[in-house]
């Protein structure tokens, strides 16, 4: 069965209105970057490197508290 150029349009009508939703979200999301994105990106180096640095010290001090949380629980059992 052959498709009415009605119901073509109308398909055409729903992608663009759901590409429109989409590209409204993607723009929403490129406008807010989280303060660490910005951080991590800057375009200064002694800013890229403070956030390397604290990013190392944070990474260190979450695998102790792992590794306590670890040690606890085997204690515990």
């Amino acid at each position: 069965m052959k498709t009415k150029p009605d119901d073509k349009v109308l398909e055409l009508k729903k992608e663009v209105q759901e590409s429109k939703a989409t590209s409204k979200t993607d723009k929403k999301a490129e406008i807010k970057k989280s303060f660490t994105y910005k951080w991590e990106n800057h375009r200064y180096l002694a800013v890229r490197a403070s956030y390397q640095f604290f990013n190392a010290i944070w990474t260190v001090v979450m695998a102790i508290g792992m590794f306590l949380a670890w040690l606890i629980a085997v204690l515990a059992t």
